[in-house]
């Protein structure tokens, strides 16, 4: 018997290191635990004032593009961030005189033009940047709004360091951009 009380002492000695170990390695988890949600908050907030950044750079751009190629119209374009159904989606509201109205409302070139715009800043957020192949994307424009598009672009690829491979038949466009080889 008193073999079998020192076999149920020992066991319980050795449970109860184990339960210590256990409860050491418990702390130290827990304290990674904590560490790693800080990590998080910090990408959290980091990921929070990109995308403020992103929005006001992407309402800069579509400010300054309105307002040359469609300056009588006084349009705003509002972008924002939303979840839904576990994704981040950006929804694109756009405001004439203060008003919001339906983005169809401004015409294809408008459409247009602001479709060109958003690939161009997140091809160049993307890891593939530099190059954007587009068919024709200012066809809905009028001629002389797609010389006036045609140097936007430009100035834009140049900040951006990226180049635009462009399918074009009008002529207005094709005499105001930096390279062009005819096919």
């Amino acid at each position: 018997m008193k073999s079998r009380i020192l076999e149920l002492k020992s066991k319980a000695d050795y449970i109860n290191t184990r339960y210590n170990e256990l409860e050491k390695e418990m702390e130290s988890l827990k304290k990674s635990y904590e560490k790693i949600n800080a990590i998080f908050d910090i990408f959290k907030e980091a990921s929070g004032y990109t995308l403020k950044h992103l929005i006001t750079y992407l309402e800069n751009l579509t400010k300054h593009t309105c307002k040359i190629l469609f300056p009588s119209q006084n349009f705003q374009v509002k972008f924002e961030f939303v979840e839904r159904r576990g994704t981040r989606q950006i929804d694109i509201k756009l405001y004439q005189d203060e008003k919001e109205v339906n983005i169809t409302d401004g015409g294809g070139g408008l459409i247009s033009i602001l479709n060109i715009i958003l690939q161009i800043a997140f091809i160049n957020l993307s890891k593939n940047k530099n190059t954007l192949f587009a068919d024709e994307p200012l066809a809905p424009l009028s001629n002389d709004r797609q010389a006036l598009s045609a140097k936007i672009i430009n100035d834009i690829c140049e900040d951006l360091e990226m180049q635009i491979i462009m399918v074009s038949h009008q002529r207005e466009f094709i005499e105001e951009v930096n390279n062009v080889n005819k096919i």
